[in-house]
């Protein structure tokens, strides 16, 4: 990784304090720190409940994003599994063949490769206080092995973006909010049942929700609160205030 890298950070940072549109963050990477990267595209999502929603994206042509406005978090995408996982995927080669949500989208991956705007994919959570806000995408020009330097530098670049979104769009909706208690008002709904034994159906069926909602708040919940499993995140929760006060 060049020094361009690094030195693109601060311009970046300082950004991101004048409150710039959606668009404009996702520019700033690819033009600034993402650089060192061979960057050609980016896309940045966030976190809203089921799925990611699309808040910008830059170096894309028409139709060449389109179906995925709304990723469903549980879905076999780059972001969707860097979301869920909290950590960096690498999309190389053939991404279509690495994804099974992506495979009926060979031909419009294989055109887009052809015309330039794709090569390796790369997917990283964006973190705010231990957990997972939204999804930033990347396309580079070239397959690489990451060092450990450049995979610091996205980390970085995860809560740095991470900061933004839930400062800009923290109070949105029932996605999540960071105010000391870093849980959605339904995640306490739910570790509430499940502290009173409830399984994951039972909680389902008495909130209206899927059970593969209730699976994917139950786990973000075990992450936020380090916890090995789900009565073990529902005692630490309620040890820690963080569920009294929601409806």
């Amino acid at each position: 990784m060049t020094t361009d890298a690094l030195g693109g950070l601060p311009t970046f940072l300082d950004l991101l304090n004048v409150e710039p549109t959606p668009d404009q963050v996702v520019a700033a990477l690819v033009d600034g720190p993402l650089t060192a990267f061979a960057a050609r595209a980016g896309i940045l999502s966030r976190f809203g409940g089921d799925t990611l929603d699309l808040l910008g994206s830059v170096g894309f042509r028409d139709g060449e994003i389109d179906g995925f406005e709304h990723m469903p978090v549980s879905a076999d995408l780059p972001s969707s599994r860097a979301f869920r996982e909290m950590t960096v995927i690498v999309g190389k080669g053939a991404i279509e063949e690495e994804f099974s949500d992506l495979r009926p989208q060979t031909e419009r991956w294989s055109r887009m490769r052809e015309q330039g705007s794709l090569g390796s994919v790369v997917a990283l959570p964006t973190v705010c206080c231990g957990v997972a806000v939204g999804a930033l995408g990347f396309t580079c020009g070239d397959e690489r092995t990451w060092t450990t330097l450049e995979l610091s530098l996205l980390d970085a670049l995860s809560a740095a973006v991470g900061m933004w979104l839930t400062g800009t769009y923290g109070h949105v909706g029932d996605a999540f909010t960071v105010d000391g208690t870093p849980l959605t008002d339904r995640q306490r709904r739910i570790l509430r049942l499940v502290a009173q034994g409830h399984t994951n159906a039972s909680i389902a069926n008495t909130l209206g929700y899927s059970v593969s909602t209730v699976k994917q708040d139950v786990h973000a919940a075990m992450r936020l609160v380090n916890a090995n499993s789900r009565t073990e995140a529902a005692h630490r929760a309620a040890e820690l205030g963080m569920l009294g006060g929601a409806p």
